[in-house]
């Protein structure tokens, strides 16, 4: 059963796209600044984490200190990646 009274589908090209998402964007600048933004300071931590383990590691690899002194250290790494991870929800 063949249909020949369907319009044939005209291929949308990446110029028409990016056209229309531009144009769309305009009209909220602000949503899309804060998004943008939002998705920078997310690549960003997500970036940084790493960074933070390895700090972790080399600390308690080159430690010769008793385990009372890196404590205060580990947690205060521990909590800058806590706070990175916290920005990095969504």
């Amino acid at each position: 059963m063949d249909n020949h009274n369907k319009k044939p589908t005209k291929k949308t090209g990446a110029r028409r796209v990016i056209s229309y998402f531009w144009k769309m964007t305009m009209t909220s600048k602000l949503s899309f600044s804060v998004a943008f933004v939002g998705m920078v300071i997310t690549s960003l931590a997500s970036l940084l984490l790493p960074i933070y383990y390895t700090k972790i590691i080399d600390i308690v690899q080159m430690s010769t200190a008793a385990r009372t002194t890196l404590v205060p250290i580990l947690l205060g790494i521990l909590v800058a990646m806590a706070i990175i991870e916290l920005c990095n929800i969504g």
